[in-house]
């Protein structure tokens, strides 16, 4: 009987000192039960925000535009979780674009030119014409007019747009005028969680 009762006595011991009965999920940072962030970001150099004038033939005045000449503004996002560099092969996340105009570097939506805003998936899908990476075209001043005409590229997506016509008149009211091009965009199921960046360019 002795020998009996010591031998539950042992396992009971054995199975408490293994961690026996219970069950704690510990982050590799030691913290128990840790969420991950959701990290979304403007990708690095040499694929961060930038604008250019494919009609320049130099680096000096790749970002001054003549009337009637096309802003390109392109840029590359990375989104992933803090401890995962990947996301699941069926995940999908929306995220909002808006581009505007501004007279610095600080977005100030109450005085700045909003130029477009659209929806955008990560990853692509065949729907949208902006993912991980995004292309827009604006022309303008077409025929010295105080208008900007804006594009998504690839055309022909749900989620995209053509010609989308903003009146310049009031923001731009001198020439040339240096400005900022600034980027915003937003996840769609948290709001909160945006990226940011502007690029300067000259209008002539």
């Amino acid at each position: 009987m002795k020998t009996t009762i010591s031998l539950i006595l042992a396992s009971a011991f054995f199975l408490t000192s293994c961690g026996g009965g219970s069950s704690t999920s510990t982050s590799a940072n030691g913290n128990a039960d840790d969420n991950p962030d959701l990290i979304f970001e403007f990708a690095a150099p040499p694929l961060h925000p930038r604008v250019f004038n494919l009609a320049s033939f130099s680096a000096e005045t790749e970002n001054h535009f003549n009337p009637g000449e096309t802003i390109s503004l392109i840029y590359d996002t990375d989104l992933y979780f803090s401890d995962e560099p990947f996301l699941g092969l069926l995940d999908q996340y929306l995220y909002d674009s808006s581009v505007y105009l501004s007279n610095d570097t600080v977005l100030n939506e109450a005085t700045d030119l909003k130029l477009f805003s659209v929806e955008c998936s990560y990853p692509m899908s065949l729907e949208h014409a902006c993912g991980e990476t995004a292309h827009f075209q604006c022309l303008y001043a077409k025929d010295n007019a105080n208008m900007t005409s804006c594009t998504s590229i690839p055309l022909g997506r749900t989620n995209g747009f053509m010609d989308i016509i903003v009146d310049t008149t009031t923001f731009i009211d001198v020439v040339p005028k240096e400005v900022h091009v600034i980027i915003k965009s937003c996840l769609r199921e948290d709001p909160s969680n945006c990226a940011e960046a502007n690029y300067p360019l000259k209008l002539l």
